[in-house]
């Protein structure tokens, strides 16, 4: 931390993809077993401006039983604290221990309500894709990456339209 302060960087824990059972393979990670729990003890673990998260939703989302539900609390507990540094929106369908990733706009997690309370914590950062579905095209990434893209622009322009 001392070093992040003096050249001023924002060091970023993104968690595990994805989070595993508490023993998995006789190794328990700091985010097992409960996902929030894990975030409140790393957040916690310096009262420094330059500790914090790159807060991936679909990580965090992977690790909870309710996503929808369960990722607003999360974004404002950290959020409060200013300790999102960096934001990837990545949606998936299911949650803790079954899950499958899926396309921003096919999810269970409510990109607009998270931009929402992105905004309502005052972050300002980047937001950015993560991983994107494959379909059978070669060009797959490259048309997921963009269509991700341009739903997350349109969804902070509908938010900012809303102020």
């Amino acid at each position: 931390m001392p070093v992040a302060k003096e050249y001023n960087v924002k060091l970023g824990n993104h968690i595990a993809d994805p989070p595993l059972p508490a023993g998995y393979r006789g190794i328990t990670r700091w985010n097992s077993p409960d996902v929030f729990e894990g975030i409140k003890r790393f957040a916690e673990l310096y009262d420094s401006s330059h500790h914090g998260f790159l807060l991936c939703m679909g990580s965090v989302a992977e690790g909870l039983k309710d996503p929808k539900n369960e990722i607003l609390p999360i974004i404002k507990w950290v959020g409060e604290r200013q300790q999102i540094f960096s934001v990837h929106l990545r949606n998936i369908k299911g949650g803790w221990n079954n899950f499958m990733e899926v396309y921003p706009d096919n999810g269970d997690m409510d990109f607009l309500e998270i931009i929402r309370a992105l905004r309502d914590v005052g972050y300002s950062g980047m937001v950015c894709p993560d991983h994107v579905p494959y379909h059978p095209d070669p060009a797959s990434s490259l048309q997921g990456f963009a269509f991700a893209y341009g739903y997350i622009k349109a969804l902070i322009h509908s938010v900012e339209s809303e102020e």
